[in-house]
Parts: structure tokens; sequence; C-alpha cells
């Protein structure tokens, strides 16, 4: 819109008084539909934070009564079973090569903090490049990882064939890992705390976690069957908790909605206030 078109938009003028009492209105009317927002969203990240406590004591294999001096510890393997092996990231995950060339396999996919390896939707934001030749492959089964936002929980296994940016990195799992249990493990608060901890760089939202540093990650080996109960009980979990955040978000859309509505009805007269 041009300042010239701006400059003819036709204005209502109201009275001062007027005016000042449809503020007064829209401010308590839209600041109670605020708190309940924010209550919205405040429940929002108690459920994806207690998700996360439960996730960290069922990969690791703690015990509940430990509490949550547990969950956050020197060292990342603090307190697992000592039946249960130990081993290194570089031993069990092995970086895959793959590149798109001219035939890629799949669409673009992206990795939620939230959500893990998913369809890159966006229409703003992460965008492949015309030439995408060069971008990696993913394949279901594969832990995809952003380098430089693992700290904030930028990997997961994926279910999906498709290509990431170049940056990424996918790795092959080893048969020694459920690869389900391998999702939740490096997803947990613990490990998030563990990669802030070896992240390198100067922005704060741009740590940076080197293969080299990943390689020597030590990462605990329950017995497989003990992973794939693990990670059915998470996968459980985390059906329940995505149910509930569903509700939570659409119960926002629809006071969002109702505070847009408001607001239109009573600045163009369709609703009068008392």
């Amino acid at each position: 819109m041009t300042s010239s078109t701006l400059g003819r938009l036709q204005v209502p003028i109201l009275a001062l008084q007027t005016q000042r009492e449809i503020a007064a209105y829209l401010d308590y009317e839209t600041g109670k539909i605020d708190r309940m927002i924010a209550s919205l969203d405040q429940l929002t990240r108690q459920l994806r934070h207690r998700l996360s406590q439960v996730a960290t004591h069922l990969v690791f294999g703690l015990k509940r009564h430990e509490g949550r001096q547990s969950l956050h510890t020197q060292s990342v393997l603090d307190g697992i079973p000592d039946r249960w092996r130990r081993t290194k990231f570089g031993y069990d995950f092995a970086e895959s090569m793959e590149r798109n060339g001219g035939d890629p396999p799949g669409p673009l996919l992206s990795i939620s903090e939230y959500r893990g390896v998913e369809l890159n939707t966006r229409t703003e934001g992460q965008q492949a490049s015309l030439d995408v030749s060069k971008y990696r492959v993913v394949r279901p089964g594969q832990l995809a990882a952003n380098m430089m936002w693992l700290n904030h929980g930028g990997l997961g296994v994926s279910s999906l064939t498709g290509y990431i940016s170049p940056d990424y990195k996918a790795f092959w799992i080893s048969d020694r890992f459920e690869s389900r249990y391998v999702h939740h493990l490096f997803r947990s608060s613990r490990y998030i705390d563990y990669f802030a901890a070896i992240a390198n760089g100067v922005r704060p939202n741009a740590q940076r976690v080197t293969k080299t540093v990943l390689d020597a990650t030590p990462v605990p080996l329950p017995p497989l069957h003990e992973q794939v109960q693990i990670a059915n009980r998470l996968d459980k979990a985390t059906t329940h908790v995505d149910a509930m955040l569903t509700k939570v978000a659409d119960l926002k859309a629809l006071l969002l909605e109702r505070r847009s509505a408001l607001i239109t009805d009573v600045v163009t007269g369709g609703k009068e206030v008392a």
C-alpha cells in the first residue's frame, strides 16, 4: 500500500469521550482474554517440561525418588543402572554422506525442537535453495541433527524419506539401539543441557557442536528389550501430551479469534459499549 493510498482511507471520527470509553472497555475485555491466553501458554510449557522430565528419568533408568537433582548432573551418565553398558556416540552412530544429486528422494524436511523431523511446510524461514543437489538425504530410522541447535532439541530420528540442509547431519544407528529409544534419549532435558555445555559459538542461538566433540559424547546402552519398553512408554506418554497440547492450541486459537472479533465489533459500532 502506497502512502498516497493510505492517506485517502476514510476514518470515522468519534467524540473524544466516546473514544476513551471504547478504549477503556477494550482494554478491560481484551485484558481478560490475554490473561487466559497467557495461562494456556504457561500450561503448554508445563506439559512439555513435565514430559521432558519423565523422558529423562526413563531413558537414563533413573528412579523417581532421586528427584530433580538427578536430571542435571556433571556427567551425562550419572545414575544409570549398573547393568547398563556404556558407549560413545562415534562407536554406534555413523554419519551418512548421501546427497540429493540430481534426483531428490523426497521432500524438504525440517527439524522441530518440539516434534523432531517433519515435513517443511514453512512459508517463511528455512527454505531450500534452487539447487538442492548438495542437500543431505535422510532415510527412515536415521538420526538427523541440526548441529547449531542441539542445545534446543534440534535433532530426532526420522520416519520420513527426504532431504535436509547441507549444514545438518544424518547418522545411521547401529543395531545395538532401538531407534525410538534414541529419539527420546537425545531429546531429553539432560542431553539438551549437555549439548549446551559442549557447544561453541558467540551467539546464544548459534551454538555449534562439532562432529569430533559429538563422537566423544558418552551414551547409555541399555539391553535392547529395555530400550523397546522405554520407547513404548514414552511413545504413549508423548501421544497423550500431544493430544492435550492440541486441545490447548485449539482453545488459544478460539480466544484469539474472539479477541479480534470483539475489537472489530466495538470499533465499527457493531457492539455498543455500556
